[in-house]
Parts: structure tokens; C-alpha cells; sequence
């Protein structure tokens, strides 16, 4: 992983690789001229798609009242989620016009698995579906 990517990226690169896809970044001219996505996404020579990537680092909250924690004593409970809120706020934002969601599981040493969520009024879902040679009964519908 370069110093410029974060583990997100590395994980939207790798997994975009199984499926026969090239991540390529923007030049930074293109960047300061306006926001863009992470990746643009080419099969071959072929630009097939935007690629954006986020990460949830590991939340190291429960473990720090353990440490701290009597023994026999209860610790943890119900508080605010604010990543996860984040995330599900942004999804809501723009789930209509966003066609394709990967939510990527990786533990280190293991491969990534993969759950597909999609726009269900998207007019890319199809070709999306066919490009990563995924089956759209096995995605879950966002919006």
C-alpha cells in the first residue's frame, strides 16, 4: 500500500482486481480543479466505472473500558454510533445516484468477501451485475 492510499482504497483495488478491473487515480491537477471520486475504473483500456472508497477503522471503545474496568464489573452499553451514522446518512444522501455499493469484510491473511447492495432505480445496475459477473438475486436493495 502506498502512503497515499488508505486501506479502503487498498481493499477497493484489490477486490476491483479478482473481478478483471484496473483502479486508476486522478492527476492532482484534476483533483484541485474539482471534487472527484478515488478511482476511475477500466477492463482492458475500457473505462467502465467510478470508484469511491471508505473505511471503518477498528472502534477500539469497548476495549478500552475493559482495560480499565474492576473485576466483575459491567462495562460497555448503548452509546452513539457516529461512523456508522455517517455512513448510513451518506448512503441515504445519495443513494439515488449511486448504483453500486461493496461492503468489504477482511480480517488479515483472509480474502475479502464482497456484499453487493444496489439502487434499485439504477440504469448501470444490469451492467454493472454482468461486468463484475455477479447474479442480482444474491444483492441487497438500498432505497
Amino acid at each position: 500500500m502506498s502512503s497515499k492510499e488508505n486501506l479502503g482504497e487498498e481493499f477497493a483495488i484489490e477486490w476491483l482486481a479478482r473481478h478483471g478491473l484496473r483502479a486508476e487515480r486522478f492527476s492532482k491537477a484534476q483533483t484541485r480543479q474539482s471534487k472527484t471520486p478515488d478511482f476511475r475504473v477500466f477492463k482492458g483500456t475500457e473505462f467502465v466505472l467510478y470508484c469511491e472508497s471508505k473505511h471503518v477503522k477498528y472502534d477500539e471503545w469497548l476495549d478500552k473500558q475493559l482495560a480499565d474496568a474492576q473485576p466483575l464489573e459491567v462495562v460497555g452499553g448503548l452509546r452513539h454510533d457516529p461512523i456508522y451514522n455517517r455512513l448510513a446518512d451518506r448512503i441515504r444522501a445519495e443513494k439515488l445516484t449511486v448504483d453500486l455499493y461493496v461492503w468489504l469484510n477482511k480480517s488479515k491473511g483472509q480474502q475479502q468477501k464482497g456484499t453487493l447492495y444496489f439502487n434499485a432505480g439504477s440504469k448501470h445496475y444490469v451492467a454493472l451485475s454482468a461486468l463484475l459477473g455477479s447474479d442480482p438475486a444474491k444483492h441487497r436493495r438500498v432505497g
